[in-house]
């Protein structure tokens, strides 16, 4: 009962600090260039303190780059195919998120170049732009 209760107390408080979520202040997203952070609940001031906090201490743990190099290790940025894969890589032309690229392996990559060219879809460093698509061609 009541002793029970007592020698409980302490333990029950420090659980009860480590769940709140005005102490720990908010979660990463994943999936974002920059950092952000999830407030939980229905926070106060000090929630919301906390919050800056966390979000201050994945800036300088630079917690973008060390999450991007983890899923890169793990091998999450590709899916594996039975005859190849899709890889997804950062977005480098200016022209935003998307589709930019895909790979398709031909026979005969110079008479696929060839009809690309006839028909005004080659570009100079020989890929096909389909729809605004390079596709790379590999032999």
């Amino acid at each position: 009962g009541k002793l029970g209760g007592l020698l409980l107390a302490p333990s029950v408080k420090r659980l009860r600090q480590e769940i709140d979520p005005e102490s720990t202040g908010g979660a990463y997203m994943l999936g974002l260039r920059q950092l952000g952070v999830v407030a939980h609940g229905r926070f106060t001031r000090n929630g919301f303190a906390r919050a800056i906090e966390v979000a201050a201490r994945g800036v300088q743990e630079d917690v973008i780059a060390k999450t991007r190099a983890a899923l890169e290790d793990a091998g999450v940025w590709r899916i594996r195919l039975d005859d190849g894969e899709i890889r997804f890589t950062l977005e480098r032309d200016g022209r935003g998120e998307g589709l930019g690229a895909f790979d398709v392996v031909v026979r005969d990559v110079d008479a696929v170049q060839a009809n690309a060219a006839a028909r005004g879809l080659l570009a100079p460093d020989g890929a096909v732009v389909l729809a605004g698509t390079r596709v790379r061609l590999i032999q």
